[in-house]
């Protein structure tokens, strides 16, 4: 199942099982009105009104999938636009599924939040706006900001929250309205002191832990 694959927050945070680093995957936003890939054939009972009628109705019942997991890739950053407490809520569901699946002899973090410093990524000070994942490949960075001109230049995929709904105003998904997935601080402390015990069991020790890439 695609939550299996890339599970969201919530479920990381809240889940018994042990963190499992490895291979990137796409940042789970939230849930959209998507429409469906399933195809109907059929050819409908010509002598009977009743029979079209029904294809049709199930065609239609089965083309909008009204929680359907909206995807993007965190590449190129992501900012969120908003009140300071919903735009937070939906960077820091994003930067815990980013550090879920990378290894902390894989990146090193820098950010504001406290519940970084819990984590077993190695934490250096930083704003509670901007977070940078400083990996080999180069840095992702998930901001937040109350206007967009506020945000920093370039992030490939920026998101406007407003109440409890949100829509994406730059990137492939351009447009796109959804229901965020959010995370309080509490939650996230649950989910970086698990990573924690798992870097523990497995032998990885916080000292050896990448090394910021910028000071």
């Amino acid at each position: 199942a695609l939550s299996a694959i890339t599970p969201s927050a919530v479920v990381l945070a809240e889940g018994d099982e042990p963190v499992h680093w490895g291979a990137a995957r796409p940042l789970l936003l939230g849930t959209a009105e998507r429409r469906s890939r399933l195809s109907l054939d059929g050819t409908p009972d010509r002598s009977t009104d009743a029979s079209a009628a029904s294809l049709r109705a199930l065609r239609e019942s089965a083309a909008p999938l009204t929680t359907a997991p909206l995807l993007v890739e965190a590449g190129g950053g992501v900012g969120v636009v908003g009140s300071p407490r919903t735009a937070a809520s939906l960077a820091r569901a994003l930067v815990v599924q980013l550090l879920a699946v990378r290894s902390p002899v894989e990146v090193s973090v820098r950010g504001g939040e406290s519940w970084l410093r819990s984590a077993p990524h190695r934490c250096t000070p930083g704003s509670d706006a901007i977070t940078v994942l400083e990996l080999e490949s180069g840095d992702v960075t998930v901001a937040i900001a109350a206007e967009l001109a506020a945000l920093p230049p370039g992030l490939s995929t920026v998101i406007q929250v407003t109440g409890v709904t949100a829509e994406i105003v730059r990137g492939a998904e351009a447009g796109q309205r959804f229901d965020p997935e959010l995370l309080t601080a509490a939650q996230a402390q649950l989910w970086a002191e698990r990573a924690h015990r798992t870097a523990e069991r497995t032998g990885i020790r916080i000292a050896e832990a990448a090394l910021p890439t910028t000071v």
